[in-house]
């Protein structure tokens, strides 16, 4: 009777071992694979809004100052905005001058992919982009003037971009317009 009941028992065949072992693994595999695109996403999401984040700053320090800029009616030789006396801001491709509320001769622009401020008072730059950030391609375009009777205006251009090991990278294209409150009066 034992010789019988084992000849009913049925065991497990090697292929039946393979199949499963092949099911076990192509689940695990594609699950890790699901796994690391949710963290990729997850890395690239910060990313994205710790530039963001830093940029609105970097933007809301800028236009306050320069939405408060005053016209430049200094001496020619003194003026802040070189040979453009009687404008509020003189920007070069890469470089925007212009005399804030306080009367001090500001200047914005980028060196070594960084945007520094400096303000002549205290004969100093100072960067006002965080390490991680870097700045390339900055441009300043300025419109309107004294003789058409026009309100003033600067448009920025740059391209930003986090460098961080420990982030993915992310990339952004800004573009942003800053008119004067100082209206002309008549």
């Amino acid at each position: 009777m034992s010789k019988n009941k084992i000849k009913n028992q049925r065991g497990v065949t090697l292929l039946e071992i393979v199949v499963a072992i092949s099911l076990f693994a192509f689940l695990v595999i594609t699950i890790t694979e699901i796994f690391q695109s949710i963290m990729k996403s997850q890395k690239n999401i910060i990313a994205n809004q710790s530039l963001d984040e830093n940029m609105m700053y970097i933007f809301e320090v800028m236009s306050r100052e320069i939405r408060m800029a005053q016209r430049d009616y200094e001496d020619p030789l003194d003026a802040c905005i070189a040979s453009s006396s009687g404008r509020i801001y003189y920007a070069t491709s890469s470089i925007l001058y212009f005399r804030n509320q306080y009367g001090e001769c500001v200047r914005y622009f980028a060196n070594n992919k960084r945007l520094y401020i400096y303000r002549e008072d205290s004969a100093t730059s100072t960067p006002i982009t965080p390490n991680n950030i870097k700045i390339e391609n900055l441009k300043f375009f300025n419109f309107g003037n004294l003789i058409e009777n026009s309100q003033e205006m600067v448009h920025i251009n740059m391209d930003a971009y986090i460098d961080n090991n420990r982030l993915e990278s992310a990339k952004t294209i800004i573009q942003m317009s800053i008119t004067s409150r100082y209206y002309i009066t008549e």
